[in-house]
C-alpha cells in the first residue's frame, strides 16, 4: 500500500554506498523512517532535498518497519533561517525535540501542524527567535499532555504584564498569532526571556526530556557566552 504525506526531514544515515536512510516526521503518520535507494546518484538531487529541516512531500511503500520511497518533491527549505546561524540552531533544536519526543507511527498532526508553523515564523525573521522558540516549548507541552503551572497566575495584580514570566507563559498558551503581540515588549528584555527559560527548562527536565541533552541547545549557549565575553 502507498501513502502519501508531508514531513519534516529529521535525521539522515548513509546506507550502503548510494541511498539514505531518513527519519522522518509525517503530517499523516507520525514519525517514519524510509529508505531513499540510490539517492546519492540521483538526478533529480535527492540527497539535497532530504537535508534536516526540509519540508517535503512523499509517496511510500509502507511495508514493515522501513518504508521505501517511491515519490518525492520538496516543499519547503528555509533560506533565511539558515543565513543566520543562531535561528538555524534553534531549527535544529526543535527537529531534535520533534526526534525525541514524538512517537513511531502514530499521527501527531497537532505537533506537525505547530512545528511548521514556528518554522514559518522563524524564517520570516521578523519576531525574536528566542520567543517563538519559547513559545513552541509552551506549546509542545500542552501537546504532549505536560502543560506548564500557572497556578502562581493568581497572584498576579495583573494578568496580563509583560514583566512577569508567568503571566507571559499563560499568554503563550494561546495561538501563535499571540507573538506579534508581545514581540516588541520581550525583545529587549533578556532577562526576562532567561527567567523564562529556566522555568520552561526545570519542567521539561522533569516531565519530558532534558534539553540540555540536545546539542543545538548547548551551541546556542556557546553562541551567546561568546557575544558576553
Amino acid at each position: 500500500m502507498f501513502i502519501s504525506t508531508d514531513a519534516i526531514i529529521l535525521k539522515n544515515t548513509p546506507y550502503k554506498e548510494t541511498s539514505i536512510i531518513s527519519r522522518l516526521f509525517s503530517k499523516e503518520q507520525g514519525k517514519i523512517s524510509v529508505i531513499f535507494k540510490g539517492a546519492k546518484r540521483s538526478k533529480n538531487n535527492v540527497a539535497g532535498i532530504v537535508e534536516p529541516g526540509n519540508i517535503i512531500s512523499i509517496t511510500y511503500y509502507n511495508k514493515s518497519n522501513l518504508k521505501v520511497s517511491k515519490e518525492i518533491n520538496l516543499v519547503n527549505i528555509y533560506y533565511n533561517t539558515r543565513k543566520v546561524l543562531e535561528n538555524y540552531y534553534y531549527t535544529m533544536a526543535i527537529i531534535s525535540i520533534l526526534d525525541k519526543v514524538c512517537m513511531e507511527d502514530i499521527e501527531q498532526s497537532d505537533i506537525y501542524n505547530l512545528s511548521v508553523s514556528v518554522f514559518d515564523k522563524i524564517n520570516e525573521r521578523e519576531i525574536n527567535t528566542n520567543l517563538i522558540f519559547i513559545y513552541f516549548l509552551i506549546q509542545i507541552n500542552k501537546l504532549l499532555g505536560f502543560k506548564l503551572p500557572t497556578d502562581q497566575a493568581s497572584l498576579l495584580t495583573d494578568n496580563h504584564s509583560h514583566d512577569n514570566p508567568i503571566s507571559i507563559i499563560l499568554e503563550l498558551h494561546n495561538s501563535i498569532d499571540v507573538l506579534d503581540n508581545i514581540n516588541s515588549d520581550l525583545t529587549n528584555k533578556i532577562d526576562l526571556i532567561n527567567q523564562l527559560k529556566i522555568i520552561i527548562y526545570k519542567h521539561m527536565k522533569h516531565y519530558v526530556i532534558d534539553l540540555n541533552d540536545i546539542h543545538a541547545v548547548n551551541m546556542l549557549k556557546n553562541i551567546k557566552n561568546e557575544r558576553t565575553s
